[in-house]
């Protein structure tokens, strides 16, 4: 949880590409291309919070963390998949980051 709570802290402040490259506010036709906008992005991202200043290990557990706070979900009142921001939402979080 000291981890996320990082994260948050950060996204929170400004100081994270993370918070402006993830593209929450786009539609996407398929659930393939949401992921695959979702994978681009988090790969790029996940340099800006690995390491000793956010308490996360590498790049593959920025990588996790990533990929549960940002969710590619469909949205049946507008017909088109888009990410969904779960950052700070304990319920989407796994337990790797409440150690």
């Amino acid at each position: 949880m000291k981890k996320l709570m990082t994260c948050v802290a950060f996204v929170t402040l400004g100081l994270s590409t993370a918070a402006i490259a993830h593209p929450v506010n786009l539609l996407f036709d398929t659930r393939g291309e949401c992921e695959a906008k979702q994978a681009s992005v988090n790969h790029s991202d996940r340099d800006n919070v690995a390491g000793p200043v956010f308490g996360i290990q590498n790049n593959g557990e920025a990588q996790v963390f990533f990929l549960e706070s940002f969710q590619c979900e469909y949205d049946d009142q507008v017909g088109a998949w888009h990410m969904v921001n779960h950052m700070g939402d304990d319920t989407a979080i796994g337990n790797a980051w409440d150690r």
